[in-house]
């Protein structure tokens, strides 16, 4: 958030004394998709596990670790949502996170069906994608869409 911070406020800063109402929104996505991408790499199948290495699979259990990480998404698409609305952008990005959404409980949920490697390496895939979407959704599409 902070470096997100620094660089919108090369933006703004320039125009305006006071940061744009719709900030605080997108540095809070920006928080969560830390914590979405951090939860991401550390979901994995029972035979990748390693001993001393406290995954959060075996921190919160097979079940709950992947529920808790679509509970991450959950609420960054919430502050996503309020961000997307203060620079009047909603329905393209509910698209694009309901999309999102759908694709990340579908792997959620094969994998607690099937906890194999395969299926633990979409979480951190899918969150290099959110993370990606989110912030092109955010920033740069908007930009080329009023263009």
């Amino acid at each position: 958030p902070l470096i997100d911070l620094t660089a919108t406020a090369s933006d703004w800063l320039s125009v305006q004394s006071a940061p744009p109402s719709g900030l605080v929104w997108f540095l809070l996505v920006s928080f969560c998709n830390g914590i979405v991408i951090e939860i991401g790499r550390k979901l994995r199948a029972p035979t990748d596990e390693e001993v001393g290495v406290e995954t959060y699979t075996v921190l919160w259990g097979r079940k709950r670790a992947p529920l808790i990480w679509l509970a991450a998404l959950g609420v960054t698409a919430f502050f996503a949502l309020q961000a997307a609305h203060a620079i009047d952008y909603f329905m393209p990005i509910a698209a694009v996170l309901t999309l999102l959404l759908v694709l990340a409980s579908w792997r959620a949920w094969v994998f607690m069906r099937s906890p194999i490697t395969a299926n633990a390496k979409w979480f951190e895939r899918l969150a290099g994608i959110w993370t990606l979407a989110m912030y092109l959704s955010l920033g740069a599409l908007p930009l080329l869409w009023k263009l």
